[in-house]
């Protein structure tokens, strides 16, 4: 037995117009519900992720974002958000974040926040990527 809470905002629900709308919706729930059970949404199947991605030379993906307050709120900081793959198939992930300076778009801690996220890898798999594939909206 366990104790899972769904909540759903009555503005999501208000978005179901239509039959194609709230297809979208559920599906978008659904695919979220499995994800927090632990479910696979999806897994990479291709020949080339395959050779990336081997036994003895795992392979981790990491994105990164920063998010900053609007212009008006000067004093507020900005959040960086880094999330990286654990999983031989990309899917499970951990995620980290930091407040920074406002409106900085470099990532001030980018360094102790992949050593924590290998360390997260290496806990996961005993042993570290062999390649990390860093994907980054923004400057870096």
């Amino acid at each position: 037995s366990f104790n899972f809470l769904l909540s759903i905002k009555g503005s999501t629900i208000g978005r179901m117009t239509n039959e194609k709308s709230a297809l979208m919706t559920i599906n978008n729930i659904l695919l979220k519900l499995n994800s927090k059970l632990n479910g696979k949404n999806h897994q990479i199947c291709e020949a080339s992720y395959q050779q990336l991605n081997t036994v003895t030379s795992g392979v981790m993906f990491v994105g990164a974002d920063v998010t900053h307050p609007t212009p008006d709120q000067k004093d507020r900081p900005s959040v960086v958000g880094v999330t990286s793959s654990y999983d031989k198939d990309g899917f499970r992930y951990n995620s980290d974040w930091r407040l920074q300076n406002p409106g900085r778009e470099m990532i001030e801690d980018l360094e102790n926040i992949i050593v924590e996220h290998l360390k997260f890898y290496g806990k996961a798999n005993k042993r570290l990527p062999g390649k990390i594939l860093y994907y980054r909206d923004g400057n870096f």
